[in-house]
């Protein structure tokens, strides 16, 4: 049975950092966003609220996510 190996940590500061600038992009455009995606009225200001609350939380759950064995990384493939 091989023995599964955790990523260094430098992967996870980089799950967080591309976590924190895609959910700053989304909360930033998130109405344009939306509009584009064809949200209007009520629909659109639901939609823009949710958003803006559940994507901060993006960069945490990127951290949480099950990391990829890093197999190859540490045999040099």
């Amino acid at each position: 049975m091989t023995m599964l190996l955790r990523c260094p940590g430098r992967f996870t500061v980089s799950r967080f950092v591309r976590g924190a600038v895609f959910a700053l992009v989304a909360v930033l455009f998130r109405e344009p966003m939306l509009r584009f995606f064809g949200a209007q009225g009520e629909a659109l200001e639901l939609a823009s609220t949710f958003v803006l609350i559940s994507m901060p939380a993006l960069p945490l759950m990127a951290v949480a996510t099950v990391e990829p064995t890093c197999e190859s990384w540490f045999n040099g493939s």
